[in-house]
């Protein structure tokens, strides 16, 4: 009984295997849709403006080469342009032995549009910057430690030059991120459109998340910049204390040493309130709280020689 079920099943399998065979050996029609891709003169010139994206082919073959076709994975149909600058119009069919997914024995029957228009010009390479697109969120006392690094920054944009031209920044596909609480690494897909070329598809980013904390610093000193030989200067106080934020992990590593405060001498010439504020120069990643006392009196003396 066995053996008779093993055989009805084999015979009823080649049965099917001959009809599909017999089946796509048959001609049939089909047609697809399909971008149009400029093809680079060898003067460096490409199109723009073109009066369609898609071509509709409609195509022949046998069933095997239509299957072949439709699995062989996306197509598109290839326009090459003349040497020459300018608006120029261009018959599709005219082309259709130079693309080659008609290699598999697909024949062209015809094309809508039968023709298109466009304008060739210059082909351009330009270096742009790239733009993040984010939506994050943080827990509650995270932020970020550090701006957010893009690597590499910029990209080479290639295409028409009235195109290239005018493009500010490629951006990033949207980063969504909630509730983070740590450093994060991801790879993010650029943005592109058809009309240009990317010298690179994705980017990676760096987000470091990290607790938020305040830290205070005293008994800083104020340096007195640009100070005549002939002049001395008293600060009242001569030191201030200041409050800064930043990722824990920076405020623990930070020196007391990297932060510079200074007044110039030029400032304290024109100030008319007899009090300045001074400067800070802060470390990367750090933000300014306050500072105390704001303001810094003087006494001007003259030096005589």
């Amino acid at each position: 009984m066995k053996k008779n079920l093993i055989i009805i099943f084999l015979s009823f399998f080649f049965s099917i295997v001959l009809w599909v065979s017999i089946t796509l050996s048959n001609w049939y029609y089909s047609s697809v849709t399909v971008p149009i891709r400029i093809a680079n003169s060898s003067d460096n010139l490409t199109a723009s403006k073109l009066s369609a994206d898609y071509a509709l082919i409609k195509i022949k073959g046998t069933g095997w080469n239509l299957l072949g076709f439709f699995i062989s994975g996306s197509h598109e149909y290839l326009v090459n342009i003349p040497n020459e600058a300018g608006y120029k119009n261009i018959r599709l069919f005219s082309g259709a032995v130079e693309n080659q997914f008609l290699s598999s024995g697909v024949e062209i029957t015809d094309i809508k549009p039968d023709s298109i228009s466009l304008f060739i010009e210059k082909y351009i390479v330009k270096k742009i910057k790239i733009k993040l697109d984010t939506s994050i969120t943080f827990k509650q006392g995270y932020g970020y430690a550090a701006n957010i690094k893009v690597i590499p920054d910029s990209v080479e944009v290639s295409g028409a030059a009235s195109v290239i031209n005018n493009i500010g920044y490629i951006s990033t596909n949207r980063i969504n991120l909630k509730e983070i609480d740590e450093k994060t690494y991801l790879t993010v897909p650029l943005n592109r459109s058809a009309k240009i070329d990317l010298s690179i598809k994705e980017v990676k980013v760096v987000i470091d998340a990290q607790q938020i904390v305040d830290k205070n610093i005293e008994d800083i000193d104020i340096a007195i910049l640009n100070k005549p030989d002939d002049r001395e200067i008293v600060l009242i106080p001569n030191k201030i204390g200041i409050s800064i934020s930043g990722g824990i992990d920076y405020l623990g590593k930070l020196s007391p040493n990297s932060i510079k405060a200074f007044v110039r001498y030029q400032d304290i010439e024109s100030d008319t309130l007899e009090s300045i504020k001074p400067n800070l120069t802060l470390p990367n990643n750090v933000n300014l709280v306050f500072v105390k006392p704001e303001r810094i009196k003087y006494i001007i003396k003259k030096i005589s020689k």
